[in-house]
């Protein structure tokens, strides 16, 4: 498979990933959603690296912890930023900066994308501000929104240098940063609440098991083929938790969103030439 399709198939498994954890949210506290979601993710990457092979050195490692330091920044933002009722700010922001960060990454490292790759990004940009009805506002939501990208993108960054032999290996210590930075978090903010039921359990671990699917697909995305072309399209993947949003919860979609969505398609193709 190629770059673009792992880099696709992230984008399809963050959307679900992030649609199914709406879903849970509904049922019980986010950061309970967060905190078993991440250990059904590396309990399934502790079952799956071995089977893939491989192995990771002492300076990978270095760079899988950093990645997974600044997920676990990404995620506090995004949901700090969620739980102080900032979504319709932190959302777009944290989507197009998870693109946009590696793009500019990738520039620096001397990736040099052709002039319909460049109006793809923009398109891309364009199109998860708008799926995700995007606004400028000054203020905490603003910022959060942006750490929140920035996180999110530099966990690909720190991913990139580690070589495709390591096989899924960066991922375990990258998770497990991840839970321990969060772990703190999730005990002073989680609140108490009813036991959940199989169902929302269920949906919990679906929520860990794609968005490692996604981490999977993107580590693979960008060991072999350009990290920005790779990152901004896995930033599209708002443009289907909109999708399953519209199709599942039958809930309404704006015509902006609609606008955005036929632009992701756009953005996909100018990538892929």
């Amino acid at each position: 498979m190629t770059p673009l399709a792992f880099a696709s198939l992230a984008a399809l498994a963050y959307g679900v990933s992030d649609f199914y954890g709406g879903v849970a949210t509904r049922k019980t506290d986010a950061f309970r959603v967060v905190a078993w979601s991440q250990l059904a993710g590396l309990a399934m990457l502790l079952v799956a690296a071995p089977l893939f092979g491989g192995s990771i050195g002492l300076s990978d490692t270095g760079w899988a912890v950093l990645a997974g330091l600044a997920g676990a920044v990404g995620l506090v933002a995004l949901y700090r930023g969620l739980s102080t009722g900032s979504a319709a700010i932190v959302s777009p922001l944290a989507g197009v900066l998870s693109g946009v960060v590696p793009a500019v990454a990738g520039f620096v490292f001397g990736e040099r994308p052709s002039g319909l790759t460049l109006v793809g990004f923009g398109l891309a940009v364009a199109a998860v501000w708008l799926v995700s009805g995007g606004r400028v506002e000054a203020g905490s939501g603003f910022w959060l929104g942006a750490l929140a990208g920035t996180g999110f993108g530099l966990f690909f960054v720190f991913l990139s240098p580690i070589p495709e032999a390591a096989g899924l290996w960066p991922l375990v210590p990258a998770r497990m940063a991840s839970i321990v930075v969060l772990s703190g978090l999730i005990r002073q903010r989680a609140r108490p609440g009813a036991s959940l039921t199989p169902v929302v359990w269920a949906i919990i671990a679906a929520v860990g098991v794609g968005d490692t699917l996604a981490n999977v697909f993107m580590l693979l995305a960008i060991q072999q083929g350009p990290l920005g072309e790779s990152a901004v399209v896995s930033s599209l993947s708002p443009a289907v938790t909109v999708a399953l949003t519209a199709l599942v919860l039958r809930e309404r979609v704006r015509p902006w969103q609609w606008v955005g969505l036929a632009l992701a398609i756009g953005a996909m193709a100018l990538i892929a030439t």
